[in-house]
């Protein structure tokens, strides 16, 4: 009689890196910290879409008779914690402060920073050329000197689309690591010798959203904001870009890499890839999960308490929650609705073409407002 395959549940997380993702069968292999090889698939995979590089926890695992490890349930290594209060979004630009005002307490301009190793051109059609972009027509870039001498820039630029208009100030230098969120780059990741702080917009736009909620466009249509902030990013960091500072999602840093993935297909006008300049973090007590960040789409940041704070499955559970809720704003183009419920399946899959699952069962949510924050609930 031949062996038979064995599941193996761990009570905690077995730790480990993914080694490699193939996209054309879904699968992978994961390199555990004990040095264990362990192939997965993409439906092994909950609440996140995998890519390589990417650290991760095995809960459940599957050892076949050839001794062979399959994963059968993996989750992101674990949930990361920011004060939410000190990390809540930098405060947007108005029409009574200069966009290009740059102080002590707002050291970062616009919503992102994009850092380089070397500054952009000074010829103006190479200039130009760098802001390229097929799909946005001729784009326009006008440059200027610094309005303040004691801001130590190199020069204030204005991008022109045909539905945008965009601010952007290039200084020299790298962005201070104090105050930066670095948790998603390595130890020795370079921030650079220049940076371009750029601004969408000089509104927020949930204020605009709450004005004229009837007029507000979609902010990932072919013309929309954060369509056209997000092809003109890609253009920029892929010619000799490190990476971005995301001010909007508490200053959080990606590498040109990972920024670029999570763009995923911008391209294409379903992909609506939110996740690239959101991000979903735990408060220090772990008592509450949430997003910081869906301001820029003219929506609000969502959050769920956690009232048990010692249950893995429950912090998993909450994350799905949230990405959700964000998704849903985010693909329709609205906020959310008090007392609206939805449903969110456990083995639920949030990426930038929306969402899938195969689970049946899964957690009851009602809306209901806190200030200007989403805060679900759960039957």
């Amino acid at each position: 009689m031949g062996k038979m395959n064995t599941l193996e549940t761990a009570a905690d997380k077995m730790p480990g890196t993914i080694q490699s993702f193939r996209t054309e069968d879904h699968a992978g292999t994961i390199l555990l910290d004990d040095a264990r090889s362990v192939e997965f698939g993409r439906s092994a995979c909950v609440g996140f879409e995998p890519f390589p590089a990417l650290r991760v926890g095995v809960r459940r695992v599957l050892r076949d008779a050839s001794g062979a490890w399959a994963a059968q349930e993996v989750t992101l290594d674990a949930h990361p914690m920011k004060d939410v209060v000190t990390a809540a979004p930098v405060t947007s630009p108005t029409a009574a402060t200069s966009p290009f005002a740059v102080d002590v307490a707002r050291p970062h301009f616009g919503w992102f920073t994009l850092l380089f190793e070397t500054p952009l051109p000074r010829d103006r059609e190479a200039l130009r050329a760098r802001f390229e972009v097929a799909s946005l027509g001729r784009v326009r870039v006008h440059e200027g000197p610094p309005r303040d001498p004691m801001v130590p820039s190199t020069r204030e630029l204005e991008i022109l689309t045909a539905g945008q208009h965009l601010l952007a100030l290039e200084l020299s230098g790298p962005p201070a690591r104090e105050g930066l969120d670095l948790r998603q780059v390595p130890a020795d990741f370079e921030l650079g010798a220049y940076r371009l702080g750029v601004a969408v917009g000089v509104v927020d736009p949930l204020r605009l959203r709450l004005a004229e909620p009837d007029t507000f466009t979609d902010p990932w249509a072919a013309d929309g904001q954060m369509r056209v902030a997000s092809l003109l990013a890609r253009r920029l960091l892929a010619e000799g870009g490190l990476g971005i500072v995301l001010h909007l999602a508490g200053n959080l840093v990606l590498s040109r890499a990972d920024f670029l993935r999570r763009l995923s297909e911008i391209d294409n006008p379903e992909c609506k890839p939110f996740g690239a300049w959101v991000d979903w973090v735990l408060s220090p007590d772990r008592t509450r999960y949430r997003s910081i960040g869906m301001h820029a789409f003219g929506a609000m940041d969502v959050e769920i308490e956690i009232l048990n704070i010692h249950a893995e499955v429950e912090l998993d559970s909450a994350e799905s929650g949230v990405l959700y809720a964000c998704m849903l704003q985010a693909r329709e183009n609205r906020l959310l609705h008090p007392d609206e419920v939805f449903y969110v399946p456990k083995d639920i899959r949030v990426g930038p073409f929306g969402a899938s699952a195969k689970e049946r069962s899964g957690y009851k949510y009602t809306v209901t407002y806190q200030g200007e924050t989403v805060l679900l609930v759960r039957d």
